[in-house]
């Protein structure tokens, strides 16, 4: 809303390209603070959760919701793109855990889920970008923006990591990420928040946003729920159909059902310019972003509302 009313601002800082590079660096660092690995050799017994997840999260989705995408048209054409980005994104890097929790899942395969995809996703999004979307006539840099991602993504997660495992004071730092973890988690949402704002204010200033009408936005918050239905309804499917146990299955759905706005807005803003409106394209990845949260959040507590199983426990190793 502020970038509708006033463009100005965002604007300005969007030219100092360097500040949306800035946002990215800060929000992984901070990832990695608060990355946690102590669980993985738990979640690695369920060999089937994770095999199908991985999966589903960096192949299956992307085709179903591009493919899916192929089939409408929204416009401005801006909007199809953004969708498509996002699509062929890894899952939500919080907030599926969250979902899975609170469905009944396990939190142990839903961390090992999420940091593995963040990890493949550096490789697989540009690849699938490049294989099964379009930019129009201009050739998706593949190798240009994995190396981008590699140096603004998995660079800062490291150090954050690395920071969180040194000893230094008797693990000074991590006892510090430990108390401060909310606050940390409302500074990496700042940035977050800042590189749509930039974006969304530069399209504003540009009178790009004259191009977008209430229907338009209308038209892509239906059909995002018809693809994120999609998604849940298939990946359900298919862990039945593998006869999944009911606590991996769970959390397998909530968790590759989900796609994550940070690197979509990472990807969007290591763009080279005149590729895309990265304002218009910002647009759906944000909305999608909004309605996933809602309606997450709703699925997973009803879930376990009407079916519960208790406390999460550990993963059992599949038969």
């Amino acid at each position: 809303v502020f970038s509708f009313a006033v463009p100005a601002a965002g604007a300005y800082f969007d030219k100092a390209g360097f500040l949306s590079l800035m946002c990215i660096v800060v929000m992984f660092v901070i990832s990695g603070l608060k990355l946690k690995t102590d669980e993985f050799y738990d979640a690695l017994k369920s060999v089937t959760g994770c095999i199908f997840g991985l999966i589903s999260i960096l192949i299956l989705t992307p085709l179903i919701g591009v493919g899916l995408s192929s089939l409408v048209h929204l416009e401005p054409i801006e909007f199809q793109q953004g969708f498509s980005l996002y699509f062929c994104t890894p899952c939500a890097i919080s907030a599926s855990i969250i979902y899975s929790t609170q469905a009944g899942g396990n939190s142990a395969l839903s961390l090992l889920l999420t940091v593995a995809a963040s990890l493949l996703g550096i490789f697989s999004t540009p690849l699938l970008l490049s294989t099964i979307t379009s930019f129009g006539s201009v050739s998706f840099p593949v190798v240009d923006m994995i190396i981008k991602l590699l140096l603004a993504v998995l660079l800062p997660l490291l150090v954050g990591k690395a920071l969180q495992e040194c000893p230094l004071g008797d693990h000074a730092v991590r006892r510090a990420c430990g108390r401060h973890g909310k606050a940390l988690g409302y500074v990496s949402n700042a940035f977050l928040v800042m590189i749509p704002w930039m974006k969304i204010s530069a399209a504003a200033s540009r009178g790009d946003l004259a191009r977008v009408s209430l229907g338009d936005v209308g038209a892509a918050s239906v059909w995002f729920c018809v693809v994120h239905a999609a998604f849940l309804a298939f990946n359900l499917l298919a862990c039945n159909l593998i006869g999944m146990d009911d606590m991996a299955k769970r959390t397998v759905v909530m968790t590759a059902s989900t796609k994550t706005l940070p690197l979509s807005l990472t990807v969007l803003g290591l763009l080279p310019p005149g590729m895309v409106d990265a304002g218009l394209a910002a647009l759906p990845c944000v909305l999608a972003q909004f309605i996933q949260t809602l309606a997450d959040s709703f699925l997973a507590t009803a879930w376990n509302s009407r079916h519960p199983l208790g406390r999460p426990g550990p993963v059992h190793p599949d038969p």
